[in-house]
């Protein structure tokens, strides 16, 4: 089973917030990241994901958190982390 983080991100003010969520958390785990955002970050990540029609509400967590890479799911304040 594979396990890691998963960003879901719509908006410049919630990329910024994920930026530096991103940044802290890089810093304490070898985990993958996935960001699903509808702009690519200006950083580099594992996985990334474009919300194609995004609806700029909490809409976009539930309607992309199938996409996920990883196999489980274990939600996080503005993330969701993978566990076994």
């Amino acid at each position: 089973m594979s396990k890691g983080y998963f960003y879901i991100v719509t908006g410049k003010k919630y990329r910024d917030e994920m930026l530096v969520s991103f940044q802290q958390l890089r810093q304490h785990t070898k985990l993958p990241i996935c960001i699903a955002s509808d702009e690519k970050p200006a950083i580099e990540c594992d996985h990334f994901i474009h919300i194609t029609d995004p609806k700029f509400t909490y809409q976009d967590k539930v309607l992309n958190l199938d996409r996920t890479p990883f196999d489980e799911t274990r939600p996080l304040q503005n993330s969701f982390e993978r566990m076994n």
